[in-house]
């Protein structure tokens, strides 16, 4: 580049500047590669700063802690989802074999199956005769060794009894139940046309508090 100037003497001076030619970027490939990253980094960024507004993002570093929260809100793990599938499965599995068996017993030999159940309950609980007017203490059939008694019993009940209607025959009854051997004798007997009403029996006083006994007293379900 060229300057043209004038000294006091009036003569011309050419003053030239070297000038370094701009540099421009290369669009090469490993270019577009970096922005397109960069790119897709600051949409993912977006949309998480959209939905937790609380947190404070920086447009050029990744916020650790709000991708922790996201994280945190994925669904459960899927070994315990296919577990919980297919134990579903296999109880419906089980369910349709009950009916189909039961589809084929008839009434009198169904009838007879519920008998001869009901008797092998009524031994467990400590009732030898017929149950009615007949009373069993609340201590025992909340016995661990009874509930265990009566539990061995229930894939036989499930054969006779409707066990989607009673919930003392589900798999998980002992678990989830807080009294599950009051809940096995009473559902029983009530399909038996039982029914279990509790009754407290005063046993004195210890100190000024009172003591009490819960036995449930045996009777028949008026039509």
């Amino acid at each position: 580049m060229k300057t043209y100037l004038l000294n006091q003497n009036g003569e011309t001076i050419i003053k030239q500047k070297n000038s370094k030619p701009s540099v421009q970027h290369k669009n090469t490939l490993e270019n577009k590669l970096s922005q397109r990253k960069m790119s897709i980094l600051a949409r993912k960024q977006k949309e998480i700063a959209n939905q937790f507004p609380n947190f404070k993002n920086n447009t050029n570093v990744v916020n650790i802690d709000t991708f922790n929260v996201v994280r945190n809100q994925l669904p459960p793990d899927l070994k315990y989802l296919q577990k919980n599938n297919q134990k579903k499965l296999i109880e419906q599995i089980e369910k349709v074999k009950r009916d189909i068996t039961n589809s084929h017993v008839s009434k009198k030999d169904a009838s007879k199956l519920q008998n001869k159940l009901f008797h092998k309950l009524c031994k467990v609980v400590g009732i030898r005769d017929h149950p009615l007017g007949k009373s069993i203490p609340f201590d025992k059939l909340n016995d661990p060794l009874v509930i265990k008694e009566l539990y061995e019993l229930q894939d036989k009940l499930k054969e006779a009894f409707p066990s989607d209607k009673l919930t003392a025959l589900h798999s998980n009854a002992v678990r989830k139940q807080s009294f599950p051997g009051v809940n096995i004798v009473r559902q029983i007997f009530k399909e038996m046309g039982y029914k279990l009403k509790p009754i407290n029996i005063s046993e004195g006083y210890l100190g000024s508090k009172k003591l009490l006994r819960r036995e449930y007293l045996i009777q028949k379900i008026k039509n």
